[in-house]
């Protein structure tokens, strides 16, 4: 049975510590990968986000919730102009429609995952990520559409004319 707060089970491989929220990527001692043919890589060990809020937000792609324990809670922006932002960027970016946002005090466990996590400190930046990579940042952070300047661009840089 899957107990989180087995702390010898998983050990943090990396940390961030933001505003009022802090991510750890943990790894999983016994849970072990396999080869995927298709790719050529080989993720040894099973590897999870965890965040800590204490009075932060922040913002999840959809459906990336594995469970939360404490005082927090989830809201989605459902007016109309928020929905239909979010339409448009799901259908030029590949991300979800709707990202939910967490707030208060507590634990957020994220799906864990045989992959790799990239964690990144902005500081009044703008970083244009490839369509669908998107998976979790504080809500201070704008996550939306970027449109690629020239046609050249878009299409020598195989994402498209769009990116998140």
């Amino acid at each position: 049975m899957f107990n989180p707060d087995m702390s010898s089970a998983f050990k943090v491989v990396d940390k961030v510590d933001g505003k009022g929220t802090f991510f750890e990527i943990v790894e999983y001692e016994t849970l072990r990968g396999h080869y995927n043919e298709k790719s050529t890589t080989y993720v040894e060990k099973l590897r999870q986000v965890r965040i800590h809020l204490h009075g932060g937000e922040i913002t999840t792609e959809s459906g990336a919730l594995q469970f939360m324990k404490g005082n927090v809670a989830m809201k989605v922006d459902t007016s109309a102009g928020s929905i239909g932002k979010g339409f448009l960027s799901s259908a030029l970016t590949g991300e979800t429609a709707t990202k939910p946002h967490y707030t208060g005090e507590g634990e957020i466990y994220l799906e864990p995952a045989f992959t790799h996590y990239l964690m990144i400190i902005m500081d009044d930046e703008e970083l244009i990520a490839d369509k669908g990579i998107f998976y979790c940042c504080e809500s201070s952070i704008d996550v939306g559409i970027y449109t690629q300047k020239s046609l050249t661009a878009a299409m020598a840089g195989g994402e498209g004319a769009f990116q998140t």
